[in-house]
């Protein structure tokens, strides 16, 4: 079936009014996004790991994926040696998503596997947006013998443009302005090794 333009033009609209409204912060009814626990193991001589964001997702947020703005997710994924608690190593993901008015579908554009999925339902690329799925962080040599560590995640998204006005609308306000955070148990190289 072909896309219906007054579809997607209606769709814009209320989306846009929604948008607006949101800008009176005090309305907007935030959720409380969490991290799964950090799932890692080493695979060759990398460390990988996984772990997903869990209730973040408001149905004004739902409205906002389909503004057909670009919108991110930002994680940054740090290994922390425990005596000092300095990060021997951080990396900062984005997945971003984005709906086609025209096509009546959603890309998710994955930065640390330098690909993007087109052409998903909403259900699936919200998924792909959410999971950092084997992700390879360092290599095993970077750790040092006997040294304990471990591994933090944190996620935000920043503004967006609204047409028609001067003003930003920052995403955080739908997490409730908390960064979801979660770190893994502490492990060694040696644990990584067995």
């Amino acid at each position: 079936m072909e896309p219906n333009i007054f579809t997607a033009i209606t769709k814009k609209i209320i989306t846009t009014i929604i948008t607006i409204g949101s800008m009176f912060y005090s309305t907007i009814s935030g959720v409380n996004a969490e991290f799964t626990d950090i799932d890692f193991h080493a695979q060759g001589d990398q460390l990988v790991l996984s772990t997903e964001l869990t209730n973040c997702f408001s149905d004004d947020l739902d409205l906002i994926f389909e503004s057909g703005k670009d919108i991110s997710i930002y994680y940054k994924i740090e290994v922390i040696q425990l005596t000092n608690s300095q990060a021997i190593h951080t990396d900062t993901l984005i997945h971003t998503i984005h709906y086609s008015l025209v096509d009546n579908d959603f890309s998710v554009r994955i930065s640390e596997a330098q690909q993007t999925l087109y052409n998903l339902p909403k259900d699936r690329a919200k998924l792909r947006l959410v999971e950092i799925d084997n992700v390879s962080v360092l290599s095993l040599h970077s750790l040092q013998p006997g040294q304990e560590y471990f591994i933090q995640a944190t996620a935000w998204m920043g503004k967006i443009t609204i047409e028609g006005t001067q003003e930003n609308l920052n995403l955080m306000y739908y997490w409730n302005s908390i960064k979801p955070e979660v770190r893994s148990v502490y492990f060694t190289g040696s644990d990584l090794e067995k």
